[in-house]
């Protein structure tokens, strides 16, 4: 860097420091003018970007190898789960299977006997029924009913009468 070089950078970096930001942009400028020009060397493209495709292969193998490593490492996980566990899974399964058998032959016995008490309530709710219904049943209702509504009205009749009398006789 030479002199003049640097009194540029120095005038550039206290207008910056001072808050002063079209100065400082002039000096920017007159810095960047000053620096010399680089002229690229006749392969430097080439090795620029054979070096960008060898980091890319690179990056793009470690992804590769990083995706295996990790799809091996969860199958032998599994594996090793499975051969641990699998005793216990095994045996799991094999009650979860004879519960359910149990539940469907409780279920169809439970049914069938639902269905002959079924018809027994129905065949008694029959019974009921039809000897509620003949009409001498009927009579036989309607005349208690009655004499119930005659013992409530007498009841009632003696219930008012009865203190009021008492106490004019007095």
């Amino acid at each position: 860097m030479t002199d003049m070089d640097s009194r540029h950078l120095r005038c550039w970096l206290d207008t910056e420091q001072e808050g002063q930001d079209d100065l400082a942009e002039l000096a920017f400028k007159k810095l960047m003018t000053g620096l010399p020009g680089v002229e690229l060397e006749p392969g430097f493209v080439e090795r620029a970007v054979g070096a960008a495709w060898r980091a890319r292969a690179r990056r793009r193998l470690v992804a590769r190898l990083a995706r295996v490593t990790a799809v091996v490492l969860v199958a032998a996980v599994s594996v090793a789960i499975v051969y641990g566990l699998g005793v216990f899974f095994a045996a799991a399964v094999v009650r979860v299977m004879v519960v359910v058998a149990h539940g469907l032959v409780w279920l169809a016995t439970a049914v069938g006997d639902g269905f002959r008490w079924w018809a027994v309530a129905e065949r008694v709710g029959a019974g009921v029924a039809q000897t509620v219904m003949s009409p001498r049943t009927t009579a036989l209702v309607a005349a208690i009913e009655l004499m119930g509504m005659i013992a409530i009205y007498a009841f009632q009749r003696a219930l008012r009468d009865g203190p009021h009398d008492s106490e004019m006789e007095t």
